[in-house]
């Protein structure tokens, strides 16, 4: 169900420059196909039905990575269920904690509570993310 939705990670992770809007414009083209595709399977509260599942997890995943780059991209019945899975518990719990996405299609990366950038390109050694906070590791 959420495969046709995967591209948005590389897109808003890795693609910089005339491929991030290449993939962009090809992206967001064929969203809204996928998307009512992916609305005709939410007949219930969530898609198995009264309580979320991997599936649920899976498509709020890339719906969420998607408001990224075009925050209005979700039609209304999806964004209020992307609200009924944010009021989850542990869900809101993750999200409050998440480092932030910045420099989308320039540089991508993340900024911890403390506001410090991670990108793929350094640094060297391991990271882990504790209460917010990068920890980093060699």
């Amino acid at each position: 169900m959420a495969q046709e939705l995967c591209t948005i990670n590389p897109l808003i992770n890795c693609y910089t420059g005339r491929e991030f809007v290449q993939v962009k414009q090809w992206y967001f083209s064929t969203l809204p196909r996928h998307l009512a595709n992916i609305e005709r399977l939410l007949s219930a509260d969530f898609f198995g039905g009264t309580a979320p599942s991997h599936a649920d997890f899976n498509v709020y995943h890339h719906l969420s990575n998607a408001r990224l780059v075009e925050p209005q991209c979700v039609p209304d019945r999806l964004a209020q269920w992307m609200e009924s899975m944010e009021a989850l518990p542990a869900l809101r719990a993750y999200l409050e904690e998440r480092p932030d996405l910045v420099g989308i299609g320039e540089d991508p990366g993340l900024v911890d509570k403390a506001g410090r950038f991670l990108a793929q390109r350094h640094p060297e050694g391991q990271c882990r993310l504790q209460d917010g906070h990068f920890i980093f590791e060699e």
